[in-house]
């Protein structure tokens, strides 16, 4: 029952890929073409209403597909939502170009706001990582600051610095709350935090903390196994961004460990005889018998 779903979800979301890259192409001959604003509206529009039933697809699909590793879903998420929102951007852009002065807003600064909603659509706020100071949140809100604003050679220094204080929260907000907003400051906030938090050994006894402290599950939930499943996978691959490798058998036992009684008994009725079990193995049991509680 599972994978037939699952094979529906794909479908869906390849629709919606379709229809991505179908607009991308219509904008292409639209710009050859004779301009007509109410049919690029039409197709805006229509692109609008199919990409709403996105995240919802992409959810169910993450929770049932026990093949592909969780994270790589993840990251697959997100390209397809950066792929919809760039295109998206372009074609607002062209919209208000191609309206008549008495449908827009016929002056030069809403063209202005139409083009910066282009050049930054690459980063969406919804999507902006937050950082609270925690060790073990460095290196992601690190990595993925740096790809979605650091590394952005069209934002201004003044730019970055006002995304950098508006991802920071609490301590890590207060590290460089002295700054104010200048060309100058925004490398030298930037080098403070590296300086605070880039410390390797105290991000490795966070993480390694964290894994023996995972929650035990007093109850059998979906939120629970699904929390307890993410959780070990993402201390664990922040570990080895830093070079350290968890034998795979400790992390087995240590999930072990977290199960409620109910969930523990089904994961022992899937175990051999003289054979200790793979993580991979654990984690689609985790994400399988989750489905299974919705």
């Amino acid at each position: 029952m599972a994978n037939e779903q699952l094979v529906i979800l794909n479908k869906k979301k390849g629709t919606i890929k379709g229809q991505i890259a179908h607009f991308k192409n219509f904008l292409a001959k639209y710009r050859e073409e004779e301009p007509d604003a109410i049919k690029l509206g039409l197709h805006l529009q229509r692109l609008k209403n199919t990409f709403e039933k996105f995240d919802d697809i992409q959810d169910q699909i993450e929770l049932l597909d026990t093949e592909i590793p969780h994270i790589d879903l993840v990251l697959d998420r997100y390209a397809i939502q950066d792929d919809y929102l760039e295109i998206v951007a372009d074609g607002e852009c062209l919209l208000t170009s191609t309206q008549p002065a008495d449908q827009s807003t016929g002056t030069i600064d809403r063209t202005l706001d139409v083009q910066q909603t282009k050049r930054r659509v690459k980063l969406p706020l919804a999507t902006l990582p937050t950082f609270s100071g925690r060790y073990e949140e460095w290196l992601a809100f690190r990595d993925s600051f740096t790809s979605l604003i650091h590394d952005q050679t069209d934002l201004t220094n003044v730019e970055k610095l006002q995304y950098l204080k508006s991802a920071l929260k609490a301590d890590a907000a207060q590290k460089i709350s002295v700054f104010s907003i200048t060309e100058e400051n925004y490398n030298r906030a930037w080098q403070l935090l590296e300086k605070t938090y880039q410390d390797t050994r105290l991000i490795i006894s966070r993480h390694l903390s964290l894994i023996l402290r995972l929650p035990v599950q007093e109850k059998q939930t979906s939120e629970g196994l699904i929390k307890l499943a993410d959780d070990t996978q993402q201390h664990m691959l922040s570990l080895a961004s830093l070079g350290l490798k968890i034998s795979e058998e400790i992390l087995v036992q240590n999930i072990e460990e977290k199960l409620h009684k109910t969930t523990l008994e089904k994961w022992d009725e899937t175990l051999k005889r003289n054979e200790f079990p793979k993580l991979d193995n654990m984690l689609e049991f985790l994400y399988r018998t989750a489905a299974r509680l919705f």
